[in-house]
């Protein structure tokens, strides 16, 4: 309950929930597989399949993610049965062939799909594009490591070090405890915790090719339920009593005093990302039947501030026009429902702006020209105002903003939320 409640304060909901949702499940999955039974009997073939069938679901939304969850579930599995006796070399096997079947299913399906309906060349291009997409994110939005300022605890650096921090303790702790045999942590805690070790290094690559606070928020879900079975094992120790039929000392007062000092440190970075969570494109409500309507609805249940601005686009261009929306609001194209000009559909700080891409972009761009652009209502304005949000978007991308300002000066529309500019 604590870990769904810490959960819920940190995660973006509706935000690339794919990237936790996924590998929660297979953490469930996997220990609910590894779970010891009073008679030794191992997981049963029905039960080591649907493993393999969420990672390869999992796979579908993030062939990275799928993969090494993959390697780390067979890897896992195959090292448990191989310490057990007897027939441990084929119990090995037995795991390895039910969950990759398991996982071949999905994937199968989908290749049979590209097969039906693009033929041997859009499979050859869906493996080829997806590899080569990852090397350019890696190129294009790699961002190097945040620096801790001890004299501003509480500022994005600083909290970003510190969850850094918290992913390797918390994982280095919970294969510690995994795999140390004592009496304190029961077996079935222990397979768990290994479990969560395995998945969160499975997962934990999401964050550092771009090692910004949103990227940290998408993989600290395993993180999550890791430090609460920790600090559960730790209570109990506490609260432990001697006695003749369970022994086991409590933890020594430097113990103690370590752990106290880690889970407020953990206690600290919770509080700091939560800033950048409670993402919600609607309230929570007591009753969810309304929050779902407003969420299936494209601008939710109150009045867009956007909604006139793309409404006078969609008029004034057509339906095979080209359109850009400048700096920040790539959902737009959606409801304007034009092809997007140039390559990038949302112009980050940081990200694609080096001039290798900013090059290429703007090439884009010259070569099927936008029939109108929407940017910000202060768009004509000499100056640019970094306490903006958008402004720092925009000056992250000056190259196009420039460009913009000379060949787009026409006011098609213009309300305290947007603008559209068409050419002279």
């Amino acid at each position: 309950m604590l870990a769904s409640t810490a959960g819920f304060f940190l995660l973006a909901r509706f935000y690339k929930w794919y990237v936790w949702l996924w590998p929660l499940l297979a953490l469930w999955f996997l220990a609910r597989c590894l779970e010891p039974s009073e008679d030794g009997a191992r997981p049963s073939r029905g039960r080591l399949g649907l493993l393999g069938l969420v990672l390869g679901l999992g796979w579908l939304y993030r062939p990275d993610l799928g993969t090494t969850g993959l390697v780390g579930a067979l890897a896992l599995g195959a090292w448990f049965e191989l310490r057990r006796r007897p027939r441990a070399p084929r119990a090995a096997w037995r795991w390895i062939a039910c969950v990759a079947g398991g996982f071949a299913i999905p994937v199968a399906l989908w290749f049979l799909y590209l097969l039906v309906t693009e033929g041997w060349g859009g499979c050859v291009y869906y493996v080829r594009s997806t590899f080569l997409g990852a090397l350019m994110a890696q190129s294009g939005m790699g961002t190097r490591v945040p620096s801790f300022d001890l004299a501003r605890p509480r500022s994005a650096g600083t909290v970003r070090v510190l969850g850094y921090a918290v992913l390797a303790a918390t994982y280095a702790s919970c294969a510690w405890f995994g795999l140390r045999r004592s009496p304190a942590i029961d077996e079935r805690r222990r397979r768990f915790l290994l479990v969560v070790a395995v998945v969160g290094v499975g997962v934990v690559h999401q964050a550092l090719h771009r090692k910004d606070v949103q990227h940290l928020l998408q993989v600290v879900a395993p993180a999550i339920v890791g430090v609460f079975v920790l600090a559960h094992a730790f209570v109990s120790a506490l609260t432990r009593r001697r006695d003749a039929a369970h022994a086991v000392p409590p933890p020594g007062r430097f113990a103690s005093v370590l752990a106290f000092a880690l889970l407020a440190i953990v206690a600290w970075c919770g509080v700091g990302l939560s800033r950048w969570g409670r993402v919600d494109l609607e309230p929570p409500e007591a009753w969810p039947a309304g929050r779902w309507k407003g969420v299936s609805s494209p601008f939710g249940r109150r009045p867009h501030p956007l909604l006139s601005a793309v409404r006078r686009m969609r008029e004034l261009t057509a339906p095979d026009d080209a359109v850009l929306v400048f700096p920040l609001g790539p959902q737009l194209y959606v409801f304007l429902d034009r092809r997007m000009s140039g390559r990038l559909h949302a112009y980050y700080p940081g990200v694609f702006a080096t001039p290798p891409w900013s090059e290429d972009n703007l090439r884009a761009i010259e070569a099927d020209p936008p029939a109108a652009v929407l940017v910000p209502p202060n768009f004509l304005e000499d100056e640019l105002d970094m306490s903006e949000k958008l402004d720092r978007y925009r000056a992250g991308h000056r190259y196009l903003d420039d460009w913009l300002r000379e060949h787009y000066p026409r006011v098609l529309h213009a309300d305290p939320f947007a603008m559209v500019l068409g050419p002279p």
